[in-house]
């Protein structure tokens, strides 16, 4: 009896485990009360110590957003057009 796909996926909600799947790629996230969560993505463990920056992807290639952490600079660039900011 393994019960059905939905089952599980409860079961694992309710131990603070959920996840997501994309069409080209997955994340999962687990509760850790008020220390930051559990992040796995394309089921590697995703090491804050690491990736810290809030915007920053999973490979580290630049993105169209970046905020860096505790940097006060803010980053967009769109449209070919880029704006910056920083705050002290």
């Amino acid at each position: 009896m393994g019960g059905s796909s939905l089952d599980k996926q409860a079961n694992r909600t309710v131990l603070g485990v959920v996840g997501y799947q994309g069409v080209f790629a997955q994340v999962k996230l687990q509760y850790q009360g008020n220390k930051l969560p559990k992040v796995w993505r394309n089921g590697q463990y995703h090491d804050w110590r690491q990736h810290f920056a809030l915007y920053q992807s999973a490979d580290g290639n630049k993105t169209p957003i970046y905020l860096g952490w505790k940097s006060g600079k803010l980053r967009i660039e769109a449209g070919g057009h880029q704006f910056q900011s920083q705050s002290d």
